[in-house]
């Protein structure tokens, strides 16, 4: 093991593969293209019109109507296909943009308060949050298999 004239005493022995380990899977998020449909190719302030009328649970058609010349060409089965797709993937973006608005929201109040955190400590506090929501985000049953 310690010869000198081998400097890599390992190199002799067979390498054994790791074992696989099963990762479950959870939904993949939607990928980063925008998606080839009537909705997608149009511009992103007109599709985030579109998400938040969905959002608001206005009608297909009002939707369309509501778009103007955008709507032209659009059906309400574009709508519908939309909602199911690309715009779960806006729903959960949305969902994080407000937690991390709540988070930013919490350290200036930390900060702000009289005698309270500075602004190395608020930073801490955040950063611990955010290793709980990462944590959250596991699946438990995969965390505790490892």
């Amino acid at each position: 093991m310690n010869d000198p004239q081998n400097p890599y005493p390992y190199q002799d022995q067979p390498l054994q593969p790791a074992p696989i380990q099963q990762v479950p899977e959870k939904p993949s998020p939607e990928p980063d293209h925008r998606g080839k449909g009537k909705i997608a190719r149009l511009p992103k302030k007109v599709r985030d019109q579109i998400n938040q009328m969905i959002d608001d649970g206005l009608p297909y058609g009002q939707i369309i109507q509501q778009l103007g010349e955008f709507g032209i060409g659009l059906s309400e089965k574009n709508i519908s296909n939309w909602k199911n797709g690309r715009h779960q993937a806006w729903l959960n973006q949305q969902e994080r943009l407000d937690r991390m608005r709540v988070r930013q929201e919490f350290a200036m109040d930390l900060v702000r308060e009289d005698g309270g955190a500075t602004t190395r400590q608020a930073a801490f506090q955040i950063a611990g949050l955010q290793l709980c929501d990462l944590l959250d985000d596991f699946d438990s049953v995969f965390l505790k298999e490892t």
